[in-house]
Protein backbone atom coordinates (compact mmCIF):
# COMPACT_ATOMS: atom_id res chain seq x y z
CA UNK A 1 0.00 0.00 0.00
CA UNK A 2 0.95 3.37 -0.89
CA UNK A 3 1.77 6.03 1.98
CA UNK A 4 -1.39 8.04 0.57
CA UNK A 5 -3.67 5.68 0.46
CA UNK A 6 -3.24 5.04 4.18
CA UNK A 7 -4.01 8.15 5.15
CA UNK A 8 -7.04 8.64 7.28
CA UNK A 9 -10.28 9.80 5.06
CA UNK A 10 -8.12 9.79 1.81
CA UNK A 11 -8.63 6.38 0.42
CA UNK A 12 -6.59 6.61 -2.48
CA UNK A 13 -6.16 9.59 -4.77
CA UNK A 14 -9.97 8.87 -5.98
CA UNK A 15 -10.72 12.82 -4.57
CA UNK A 16 -8.65 14.34 -7.05
CA UNK A 17 -10.87 13.69 -9.80
CA UNK A 18 -13.74 15.86 -7.89
CA UNK A 19 -11.45 18.91 -7.42
CA UNK A 20 -12.44 22.21 -9.40
CA UNK A 21 -9.71 24.64 -10.89
CA UNK A 22 -9.73 27.18 -12.89
CA UNK A 23 -7.49 26.19 -16.46
CA UNK A 24 -5.98 30.01 -16.96
CA UNK A 25 -4.85 30.04 -13.38
CA UNK A 26 -3.43 26.31 -13.27
CA UNK A 27 -1.34 26.59 -16.63
CA UNK A 28 2.13 25.02 -16.82
CA UNK A 29 4.36 27.73 -18.78
CA UNK A 30 8.15 29.34 -17.83
CA UNK A 31 8.37 31.51 -14.51
CA UNK A 32 8.51 34.53 -16.81
CA UNK A 33 5.22 33.74 -18.43
CA UNK A 34 3.42 33.60 -14.99
CA UNK A 35 2.44 35.93 -12.17
CA UNK A 36 2.22 35.10 -8.67
CA UNK A 37 0.36 36.92 -6.29
CA UNK A 38 1.43 40.13 -8.06
CA UNK A 39 4.93 39.61 -9.14
CA UNK A 40 6.45 37.73 -12.16
CA UNK A 41 9.54 36.08 -11.49
CA UNK A 42 12.63 36.82 -13.66
CA UNK A 43 16.25 36.16 -14.34
CA UNK A 44 19.39 38.48 -13.85
CA UNK A 45 22.70 36.73 -13.83
CA UNK A 46 21.41 33.61 -13.33
CA UNK A 47 19.84 34.47 -10.26
CA UNK A 48 15.63 34.31 -10.02
CA UNK A 49 14.06 38.00 -8.56
CA UNK A 50 10.88 39.02 -8.62
CA UNK A 51 9.66 42.00 -10.18
CA UNK A 52 5.99 43.94 -9.82
CA UNK A 53 3.72 42.33 -12.40
CA UNK A 54 2.20 45.47 -14.66
CA UNK A 55 -1.41 44.57 -13.42
CA UNK A 56 -0.32 45.17 -9.85
CA UNK A 57 0.67 49.09 -11.12
CA UNK A 58 -2.28 49.58 -13.09
CA UNK A 59 -4.78 48.04 -10.09
CA UNK A 60 -2.96 50.60 -7.84
CA UNK A 61 -3.58 53.61 -10.54
CA UNK A 62 -7.10 52.52 -10.60
CA UNK A 63 -7.43 52.61 -6.77
CA UNK A 64 -5.85 55.72 -6.29
CA UNK A 65 -7.55 57.58 -8.99
CA UNK A 66 -11.31 57.85 -7.59
CA UNK A 67 -9.26 59.33 -4.29
CA UNK A 68 -7.51 62.07 -6.61
CA UNK A 69 -10.87 63.15 -7.82
CA UNK A 70 -12.44 63.57 -4.47
CA UNK A 71 -8.96 65.29 -3.46
CA UNK A 72 -9.89 68.40 -5.43
CA UNK A 73 -12.37 69.48 -2.63
CA UNK A 74 -10.43 68.66 0.35
CA UNK A 75 -6.86 69.87 1.52
CA UNK A 76 -3.69 68.39 -0.04
CA UNK A 77 -2.69 66.83 3.58
CA UNK A 78 -5.51 65.02 3.83
CA UNK A 79 -5.75 63.81 0.40
CA UNK A 80 -1.82 62.74 0.80
CA UNK A 81 -2.72 61.22 4.26
CA UNK A 82 -5.75 59.14 2.41
CA UNK A 83 -3.50 57.88 -0.47
CA UNK A 84 -0.60 57.20 1.84
CA UNK A 85 -2.36 54.18 3.21
CA UNK A 86 -2.67 52.55 -0.03
CA UNK A 87 0.23 53.48 -1.11
CA UNK A 88 2.55 52.04 2.10
CA UNK A 89 0.54 49.02 2.04
CA UNK A 90 1.05 48.32 -1.76
CA UNK A 91 4.95 49.19 -1.11
CA UNK A 92 5.07 46.69 1.98
CA UNK A 93 3.32 44.23 0.12
CA UNK A 94 5.96 44.84 -2.92
CA UNK A 95 9.06 45.57 -1.15
CA UNK A 96 10.95 42.11 -2.10
CA UNK A 97 10.70 43.27 -5.46
CA UNK A 98 14.23 43.99 -7.15
CA UNK A 99 13.03 46.03 -9.98
CA UNK A 100 12.92 49.51 -8.69
CA UNK A 101 11.41 50.93 -12.37
CA UNK A 102 8.27 48.99 -10.98
CA UNK A 103 7.82 51.68 -8.16
CA UNK A 104 9.07 54.88 -9.98
CA UNK A 105 6.65 54.72 -12.88
CA UNK A 106 3.31 54.62 -9.98
CA UNK A 107 5.68 57.38 -8.05
CA UNK A 108 6.02 59.62 -11.12
CA UNK A 109 1.60 59.06 -11.92
CA UNK A 110 1.31 60.33 -8.37
CA UNK A 111 3.13 63.12 -7.95
CA UNK A 112 2.25 64.46 -10.97
CA UNK A 113 -1.74 63.94 -9.89
CA UNK A 114 -1.51 65.74 -7.09
CA UNK A 115 0.52 68.57 -9.03
CA UNK A 116 -1.62 68.66 -11.07
CA UNK A 117 -4.73 69.36 -8.25
CA UNK A 118 -2.25 71.73 -6.45
CA UNK A 119 -2.37 74.00 -10.03
CA UNK A 120 -6.12 73.87 -10.71
CA UNK A 121 -6.53 75.18 -7.01
CA UNK A 122 -4.14 77.86 -7.81
CA UNK A 123 -6.68 79.47 -10.60
CA UNK A 124 -5.00 83.03 -11.54
CA UNK A 125 -2.32 83.41 -13.62
CA UNK A 126 -1.02 85.75 -10.95
CA UNK A 127 -1.57 83.30 -8.05
CA UNK A 128 0.08 80.36 -10.36
CA UNK A 129 3.36 82.67 -10.51
CA UNK A 130 3.44 84.02 -7.21
CA UNK A 131 2.93 80.96 -5.71
CA UNK A 132 5.80 79.17 -7.84
CA UNK A 133 8.07 81.61 -6.80
CA UNK A 134 7.44 81.24 -2.99
CA UNK A 135 7.98 77.75 -3.41
CA UNK A 136 11.92 78.47 -6.07
CA UNK A 137 10.07 76.68 -9.28
CA UNK A 138 10.22 79.66 -11.16
CA UNK A 139 13.31 82.14 -10.85
CA UNK A 140 12.62 85.98 -10.52
CA UNK A 141 14.48 86.55 -14.69
CA UNK A 142 11.63 84.02 -15.95
CA UNK A 143 9.14 86.36 -15.85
Amino acid sequence: MSPVAELPGVGGLNFLHRLKFNRTKSAVARPEERTFLGNTITRCDDQPQLEVAAKSVQRLQAKLKPLFRQGREMKLANTNGRNNRIIRGWTAYFRLSWDKNSFRQPDGWIRRHLRSIQWRRWKSPRTRLRRLLEIGGVGSGDR
